[in-house]
């Protein structure tokens, strides 16, 4: 059960950092917390994370904003069970629709059921859903010592680029939505990421990646 608990509690953490990576609005109290400190909050008598977790498969809902010009409401759902059943994902979708959504992300304990796979692709023309393994949040896959500093740019920023360099989108090199550091940020077709490496001897220099 301990063992639970801190996976549990190291998914909390990773999927605060990256929604907070993401740009949406995560209290620093969360985003910043650490994992000894999550587990401590979750082990206090009465909070909601320990109410769910006093059994092996806990769930747990996220939601918040992203600030902009248009509405960029995100839910994340930790679905634990072995399985994620039609029934449990149509509780999902129920929720996204209450809180009129527009980003839906799963985080899941096991396989999904040839039927909630079926509801997935049909829920996903609505909604753009993502869905992680819970082993795929145990870490930050950014702040690796090898990987370079990434960000992903606005229209505004997207559209200069362009403009400088006298190209379109898609004449900037790829990068795969099923790439590990397009799903971290949530990148969708079209969208442009900064890519900062650092060298001892040159400095920083800067390539980009437009998401396909």
């Amino acid at each position: 059960m301990e063992e639970k608990l801190k996976d549990y509690a190291k998914s909390m953490v990773i999927l605060y950092r990256m929604l907070h990576k993401r740009g949406y609005i995560i209290p620093e109290d969360k985003h910043e917390r650490s994992l000894e400190d999550t587990i401590t909050y979750m082990k206090q008598p009465g909070t909601t994370e320990k109410q769910r977790c006093s059994v092996a498969n806990c769930d747990l809902t996220i939601t918040c904003f992203r600030a902009g010009p248009v509405k960029d409401h995100i839910m994340v759902f930790f679905l634990r069970d072995s399985k994620v059943t039609a029934g449990k994902f149509n509780e999902c979708i129920g929720q996204v629709r209450d809180q009129d959504a527009t980003r839906c992300v799963l985080v899941i304990g096991g396989e999904m059921t040839p039927s909630a796979l079926k509801l997935a692709r049909a829920f996903d023309d609505l909604v753009t859903l993502e869905v992680f393994y819970e082993e795929e949040v145990l870490f930050d896959i950014t702040e690796h010592n090898l990987q370079p500093e990434f960000r992903v740019l606005t229209e505004e920023e997207t559209e200069e680029l362009l403009k400088e360099y006298e190209i379109s989108v898609y004449q900037l090199p790829a990068i795969s939505k099923a790439d590990p550091i397009a799903r971290f940020y949530g990148l969708d077709p079209k969208q442009v990421i900064k890519i900062t490496r650092k060298n001892q001897v040159s400095g920083s220099y800067y390539t980009y990646r437009v998401c396909i």
